[in-house]
């Protein structure tokens, strides 16, 4: 198990490596990543997550034909409603492992709030979801 800290610096040098699987290897890890949500001001979802529960299960989902990025990963509220982006760097390492047929499952989960005040949710680093990476057909 490696500590947060250790996590985030991995997911952030991460794009250097050459291969998926071998991202793979070194991205799971039981407590998962915490990482900041993007694109909140943009989308103009704070009030969405000003009513979210501390935990609320997040999907992520792959937004492949994104003309901004081609890797990036959209967080939805498990109603389906959108309410940011992973950060472009971190979706860079994810989504090559998210698009392999065997590859693992993601998961997330939005982290405790220190403000339930829409404009204070709109800072860049306001809202935070940990993000778990499992092999296939685990947990």
């Amino acid at each position: 198990m490696v500590s947060p800290r250790t996590a985030q610096l991995f997911l952030q040098r991460a794009a250097a490596l050459l291969t998926p699987r071998a991202a793979l290897d070194l991205a799971i890890h039981e407590s998962g990543t915490v990482i900041t949500v993007r694109g909140i001001a943009a989308l103009r979802t704070a009030h969405l997550l000003a009513d979210a529960a501390d935990g609320e299960e997040m999907l992520l989902r792959r937004e492949r034909d994104n003309a901004a990025d081609p890797h990036a990963i959209a967080i939805h509220q498990a109603t389906g409603t959108g309410i940011g982006y992973v950060a472009r760097e971190i979706a860079h390492v994810i989504a090559p492992l998210l698009d392999l047929d065997d590859g693992p499952a993601a998961h997330a989960t939005l982290q405790p709030l220190s403000s339930r005040t829409p404009s204070a949710l709109e800072h860049r680093d306001a809202v935070t979801v940990r993000i778990e990476i499992r092999r296939a057909g685990v947990g």
